[in-house]
């Protein structure tokens, strides 16, 4: 048998971009658009001064975008495909920020990071990307939520946090995990998302079964309308 000659130790003759490395309707240069275009106004305020530069808000939004739509949640793993993944390095213009400012960033800014996020899945949504958004943000695998050991939440520890959670903001009523996807997808609906994307995000199989949540929705309206 004859193997293919690989050019392991041949070195390119003309320095390559690695935006020509990436397939040219990868999701990333969307997020690379769309996060280029936020307002980074109230940023320049907050490092402003002297200090060690700091660095900028664009690069950390595009890596955290664009892990969300991968479902890659962990600091570590998204620091470390700054190094290895070409996608990421392209992203992070070339800068490896660590696992701790990743983090830092993402909790400073947790709203923030989320509308952005929200709002990408809505413009590949009118782009008629939605196989894009399978293919990145469904059919990967991987924990949505990690543990501090950077790794996945077992059943009973979910249920415990839901629990806690729950006592503590003084709700008496039983609040499960599926109360919480359950409220997620009728905050959607009511807020104007397209019922095909929420679909999507719950992984129905049939629209059937996403569109219960019409109705709890319309007669949770209806209630509301009766009190006028």
């Amino acid at each position: 048998m004859v193997y293919k000659e690989t050019q392991k130790d041949q070195n390119w003759l003309f320095p390559l971009s690695i935006r020509e490395m990436i397939p040219k309707d990868h999701v990333c240069f969307l997020v690379e658009d769309f996060v280029e275009e936020l307002d980074y106004s109230k940023f320049d305020m907050i490092y402003a001064g002297a200090g060690n530069p700091a660095y900028h808000p664009r690069i950390l939004m595009k890596i955290l975008v664009q892990g969300m739509l991968s479902k890659v949640r962990s600091s570590r793993k998204l620091a470390q495909s700054t190094r290895e993944n070409v996608v990421m390095m392209y992203l992070a213009e070339k800068v490896n920020p660590d696992f701790r400012t990743i983090a830092r960033f993402r909790k400073k800014n947790e709203v923030f990071v989320k509308d952005a996020f929200k709002k990408t899945v809505e413009i590949a949504g009118e782009h008629k990307l939605i196989d894009v958004l399978r293919m990145y943000g469904i059919k990967e695998e991987g924990p949505i939520f990690v543990s501090q050991r950077e790794g996945r939440y077992n059943k009973r520890t979910i249920q415990q946090i839901i629990k806690s959670a729950s006592k503590k903001v003084g709700i008496k009523k039983n609040v499960t995990p599926h109360t919480l996807r359950h409220s997620f997808a009728t905050h959607l609906l009511e807020s104007g998302a397209d019922i095909r994307y929420i679909q999507q995000l719950l992984g129905h199989k049939d629209l059937k079964t996403t569109q219960i949540y019409t109705h709890v929705a319309n007669k949770d309206i209806k209630k509301l309308a009766n009190l006028l």
